[in-house]
């Protein structure tokens, strides 16, 4: 089955980033693409700091349910990851219309997330319309064994949400990964200087 997806790297500087990002959300949902993915934290400023949990908290609460309304009326889907409601890990959400369907926190230690203390020991998927998916989600992309997890739960897609840091990621690392265990991968990253 032919499935449209997208992916958006949403310019968090505008000054009407939320109604953009709704927009956004919402044209896509429009023309029938069933996934988008973000990349990871993308509400979140690179210099904001994860130790100013409150405020970290209403926004994430505010960004998903941005997306949640975008998504309203509509059986498109989105994966983007969070700073967690206990503030203890980094981890990817699948947001639809009726809020977050399902939650997959990072596998392994991350430099650039120090303070994501909690982490998981499984991958989680679901089954959509057209077809089962699973997250990967910041740090985790680089680890080849967790698109193997992934495989042998039998997804058809896996939506990476990262920060894409060296060449070989995307030369070589996502198309080994995609071939060797027959998948799909949609990845989303924040631009970086490499």
């Amino acid at each position: 089955q032919d499935v449209s997806v997208a992916v958006i790297q949403p310019n968090i500087s505008s000054k009407d980033f939320e109604k953009n990002i709704f927009k956004q959300i919402k044209d896509c949902s429009k023309s029938s693409v069933k996934l988008i993915v973000l990349p990871e934290l993308f509400y979140l400023n690179e210099d904001e700091q994860i130790s100013n949990l409150s405020h970290i908290n209403l926004k994430t609460k505010k960004i998903i349910s941005i997306i949640t309304e975008a998504l309203s009326k509509s059986d498109t889907k989105v994966v983007m990851s969070v700073v967690s409601n206990d503030n203890l890990s980094h981890q990817g959400v699948l947001i639809g219309g009726q809020g977050i369907l399902m939650e997959q926190k990072q596998l392994h230690v991350c430099e650039r997330h120090k303070w994501s203390s909690s982490l998981s020991d499984d991958v989680n998927v679901i089954d959509l319309e057209w077809g089962r998916i699973g997250m990967v989600v910041g740090g985790d992309s680089i680890y080849p064994e967790v698109f193997r997890l992934l495989a042998l739960k039998d997804v058809d897609v896996v939506a990476v949400t990262s920060k894409i840091l060296e060449d070989w990621e995307t030369q070589f690392g996502f198309i080994e990964r995609a071939a060797e265990n027959r998948m799909a991968i949609i990845v989303a990253s924040k631009p970086s200087i490499n």
